[in-house]
């Protein structure tokens, strides 16, 4: 075996060090649990469905199931259903066994005997529109089971600011590309994002060059050439791996850190939101908030509301929550829910921004939009070689109900065109997927800025 010391993010007194045991095992190897239950709080009796049916092998072996529950197991197979009848704390236990008898336990805690209340967004719908710098007006509902005095002011509502529902690590080089850079090179060695450590955190510097017109710039050649004695005796060593471009991104995305993308919380079922301000398209640099660096033009607001009950009888306190999804009403191509086949580039001549190159075929999708009283799209595209192409839209997947077909003209790597078009009527949450389409195909690109949906007006 091998023994790794992980001694954590910090420089001292971590909290999340630790010592790993590595094994090398020949020939078997060791199966893998995962349970997830229906719920995981509740009134008794409670009833609860266990599934174990993403637990897998390695090797590809037919596992079996051990469920382990009230002091006893249990041989059942990947499903397993059980009603508890009494309050109070229980641990349920499942044991995945290979055929070589190569095992592993995982757990799951139930809490019985007190109902976790339920919240819900009234007021905006989930999946629908907003504007930037326009008030959203939001209405939190509760319900309780365990009791009907709920008290309004005890909600809790967050709005987040994000690129997108789910950015993966990888991804986030195009979304912000500073702090991209920063991962691979050794800037988290000694720093981060919340928390001093051997030097500053970077919450720190934001706020100590919030109002200095010059600090981006001087703080961009200081990466390169190193420096002490600002924050402490342990110098900063020099990074001559980098260019001046490169470290000019990182300090963007550093000094974003005064203007965070998350909100400070509100209190109240009901209130308002206003986005920031959208990214400027001449230059794509910052708006006020998320921060300078950071590609905001065309994400997602995320409202999110938390309530919790005052227990019942001797089970303690649960906490509710719900989110919902506001989409950008100008959805940018490099900012999809899935892709596949699309490229993305930063920019080409006379185009700036993040783009998708599709070939034929080539597709992308945005994930639950609301087409209530959206009725027509404005599409900023080209083709980028010498013939036409087109952009449907289709309702789920490629072979989805037709929701607009755009004719794209040649462009060359010229300047995009602006194409306005009409949008099929469709009602509540609709999966939208964008198709790029050649009669041709061969050596043809189609390049989408973005795609505007804009609202129905009634005559």
């Amino acid at each position: 075996a091998l023994y790794m010391i992980e001694y954590g993010d910090q420089w001292w007194e971590n909290n999340d060090s630790r010592v790993v045991r590595l094994v090398y095992r020949r020939g078997n190897r060791t199966p893998v649990g995962k349970l997830t239950a229906s719920e995981t709080a509740g009134r008794h009796p409670l009833s609860i469905q266990f599934d174990a049916s993403q637990s897998w092998d390695a090797d590809g072996d037919e596992l079996s199931y051990l469920w382990h529950i009230d002091n006893r197991a249990v041989t059942m197979g990947s499903h397993f259903d059980h009603t508890f009848h009494e309050p109070g704390n229980y641990e349920v236990g499942l044991t995945v066994i290979d055929p070589g008898r190569a095992s592993h336990t995982t757990t799951q805690s139930i809490q019985v005997g007190n109902s976790r209340p339920r919240i819900s967004f009234t007021q905006p719908t989930h999946g629908s529109f907003f504007d930037w710098e326009k008030e959203i007006s939001y209405r939190v509902e509760v319900s309780d089971e365990d009791s009907e005095n709920i008290n309004p002011a005890l909600v809790s509502v967050l709005g987040e600011y994000r690129n997108r529902a789910h950015l993966s690590g990888d991804e986030e080089v195009f979304v912000v590309p500073g702090l991209a850079l920063m991962r691979k090179s050794t800037c988290f060695a000694c720093h981060l994002s919340d928390a001093p450590s051997a030097g500053p955190s970077y919450e720190q510097v934001a706020l100590k060059y919030a109002n200095d017109p010059n600090a981006s710039e001087r703080l961009a050649h200081k990466i390169l050439t190193g420096g002490s004695g600002i924050w402490g005796e342990l110098p900063m060593p020099p990074h001559p791996q980098h260019n001046i471009d490169q470290t000019r991104q990182m300090v963007a995305w550093v000094l974003s850190l005064t203007h965070s993308a998350t909100h400070a919380p509100k209190l109240g079922a009901t209130g308002t939101w206003t986005p920031p301000a959208r990214a400027n398209e001449e230059n794509w640099t910052v708006p006020p908030e998320p921060g300078e660096g950071i590609r905001t033009d065309g994400g997602v607001f995320v409202l999110t509301a938390d309530y919790t009950d005052a227990g019942f009888g001797s089970a303690p306190p649960l906490r509710g929550e719900s989110s919902i999804i506001l989409h950008s009403r100008r959805k940018k191509a490099a900012l999809y829910d899935d892709n596949t086949g699309m490229e993305y580039v930063e920019k080409v001549d006379g185009e700036e921004g993040i783009l998708g190159y599709f070939e034929d075929g080539d597709f992308i999708v945005w994930r639950e939009l609301n087409l209530d009283n959206i009725n027509s799209i404005l599409v900023r595209a080209g083709s980028l070689g010498n013939q036409r192409g087109q952009l449907e839209l289709r309702a789920g997947s490629p072979e989805g109900d037709l929701l607009a077909r755009i004719e794209i003209k040649p462009t060359g790597q010229g300047e995009f065109n602006e194409i306005p078009a009409k949008l099929n009527y469709t009602s509540g949450l609709t999966d939208v997927c964008v198709v790029g389409r050649f009669n041709n195909p061969a050596g043809q690109i189609l390049g989408l800025n973005w795609i505007e949906f804009q609202l129905r007006f009634i005559e």
